[in-house]
């Protein structure tokens, strides 16, 4: 076909229907019908953005007769970006700041006036006040409440003016954001976009359905996660939700969207095996001082063929997207109120890839914000344990344990937001959480377990062994569990340790009875009902010489 035949090409609308968001681009897909004439013909999809990935780009389609497809290629335009609209609106909004700033002068001589009455009006009492007052015909409380009630008047109109000040101030910034907007949408301003041509040869006369799909770049996609406990079910609600953002150019509106974690931009190629040498070590030279500062800046760079990673991914990902189908049934609302219902996504995994079909109806607008979407709402059943360190706080902390289901999906690294009992507690970070493995939350401080700490002796032995002095330490814990239910609780204390041969630390007595740990530590496992106390009690001694000073048990 010649380029004139190509420009009178009919223009097919078309809108997308799908699109799989993967960690750092998109795959979009676009469909439009067209009745075709039986003749062999060229179909334009125009308006598309500049930086679709060419290479990327796949025609299929399907209709009542059989069409070939002949060829597809692609064409960058330029055109000037249409402005006038937002100029009027710009102007519009110009004459309304003006007519803003109009009456707030107004408002200023009004007060400005006022405050000019005001002050002659002080200045001409003077005098008549002071001979008014040598007089005796008038008082000098009369005069006072006189001057007071000048004085405020005037003070209330500089207060008033200062306000009004500060009105032009802003209003000045208003109406010089609003020319500069409009002097830059005044400048014509060359617009890139692409259009895809496809050529078909069709078996005769039909409707006929076109599917176009393309990477994108700007586009990505995170996990997010908030974990609610409710401890008096001992229970977890996990809302998987993932935050997708875009600036491909398009906005995503009632699309079926897909959430993917492959990886279609790593490339194709596994990377190559490079000699692995060894030699014998020599002594290097000290770098001069220019040289060592190049030396640290340095840093390695590499690339990858993210066209051979598309091309490797291209059938998996098209399997993806029919294979999978999101079902939107709403319950039909009774007469009883009911809570709304989460809409959900259906999660599959094949190997290491996980994917979460959203369905139909999502908008994802092409504005770079984060939009949150519901992936998996699941509640498990927690297990509860209490930890304690009495020599650094006097508190309890919570500590919740979580099977991810065997027949669950694996939790991707992402942020979390706990909350307990409905109320945000603090946030923390998920890691890769397989089906069947378990993760932890720290809930914070548990009131209902008191903790009182207490040194109960410190005795320094009198007699000297081979010139050895002996001090002795000795602590009592006592736990008192204020609730109802029994409790499982960690308690960990610790022992010096000694950094020298010359001071030895011992333990000489524990209750219950317990190994020392790494580095010191003692921990108990301790079981506790309700409203049960117990105390836990263990003393050390310390041996050093006589004449060598400690430093550290204070």
């Amino acid at each position: 076909m010649t380029s004139s035949e190509t420009a009178l090409a009919p223009v097919l609308d078309s809108q997308i229907t799908q699109v799989t968001v993967y960690s750092n681009q998109a795959r979009i897909q676009r469909q439009g019908k067209f009745e075709l004439s039986g003749q062999e013909q060229e179909l334009v999809i125009e308006d598309l953005p500049a930086s679709l990935q060419t290479e990327s780009l796949r025609v299929s389609g399907q209709g009542e007769v059989a069409v070939r497809i002949l060829g597809v290629r692609s064409e960058r335009l330029f055109s000037s970006e249409a402005v006038s609209p937002q100029v009027a609106e710009l102007e519009q909004q110009r004459e309304r700041l003006n007519q803003e700033q109009r009456a707030l002068l107004d408002r200023r001589k009004a007060a400005l006036l006022n405050q000019g009455f005001v002050q002659q009006l002080s200045e001409g009492l003077v005098k008549p006040l002071s001979r008014s007052l040598s007089k005796q015909q008038i008082s000098t409380e009369e005069t006072a409440a006189l001057m007071a009630f000048m004085g405020d008047h005037y003070s209330n109109q500089a207060a008033g003016l200062f306000a009004l000040d500060s009105e032009q101030r802003e209003l000045e910034r208003k109406i010089k954001a609003n020319e500069q907007q409009i002097q830059q949408l005044q400048v014509v301003r060359p617009r890139e976009s692409q259009r895809v041509v496809v050529a078909i040869a069709p078996s005769g006369s039909g409707r006929f359905e076109l599917t176009l799909s393309y990477m994108m770049n700007n586009a990505s996609w995170k996990p997010i996660y908030d974990l609610d406990v409710v401890t008096a079910e001992r229970s977890l609600t996990l809302d998987y939700l993932a935050e997708v953002q875009q600036t491909t150019g398009e906005d995503w509106t009632g699309v079926a969207l897909t959430l993917s974690t492959a990886k279609p931009s790593l490339g194709s190629l596994p990377p190559k095996l490079k000699p692995w040498y060894v030699d014998e070590r020599r002594p290097l030279p000290t770098p001069t001082r220019p040289m060592a500062m190049l030396q640290r800046r340095a840093r390695p760079s590499g690339s990858y063929d993210s066209m051979r990673g598309y091309d490797s991914m291209r059938g998996e990902m098209e399997e993806e997207m029919q294979e999978e189908e999101m079902s939107n049934d709403l319950s039909s609302p009774a007469a009883a109120p009911e809570p709304a219902e989460v809409v959900t996504a259906s999660a599959s995994q094949s190997g290491s890839v996980v994917t979460f079909a959203v369905g139909g109806g999502s908008d994802i607008p092409s504005d770079g914000n984060p939009h949150k979407v519901m992936l998996v709402r699941d509640r498990h059943p927690a297990q509860w344990q209490h930890i304690a360190m009495p020599k650094q706080v006097s508190f309890a902390y919570l500590q919740a344990t979580v099977q991810n289901p065997s027949d669950g999906v694996t939790l991707l690294p992402g942020k979390a937001n706990i909350f307990r009992d409905g109320m945000f507690v603090g946030k923390t970070q998920l890691q890769n959480t397989a089906p069947g493995q378990e993760f932890r939350l720290d809930l914070g401080i548990d009131e209902g377990i008191q903790i009182e700490r207490e040194l109960t002796e410190r005795q320094v032995s009198k007699k000297l062994i081979g010139g050895q002095r002996l001090v002795t330490y000795g602590y009592r814990v006592k736990l008192t569990n204020l609730l109802e239910e029994p409790v499982e609780l960690k308690l960990s204390e610790q022992l010096p340790v000694s950094k020298t041969e010359k001071i030895k630390v011992r333990l000489s007595q524990v209750t219950p009875k317990i190994e020392v740990g790494e580095l010191g530590l003692l921990d108990w496992q301790l079981s506790l009902g309700g409203g049960e106390q117990q105390a836990v009690s263990y003393q050390f001694v310390v041996e050093h010489p006589v004449d060598l000073p400690v430093m550290g048990l204070g």
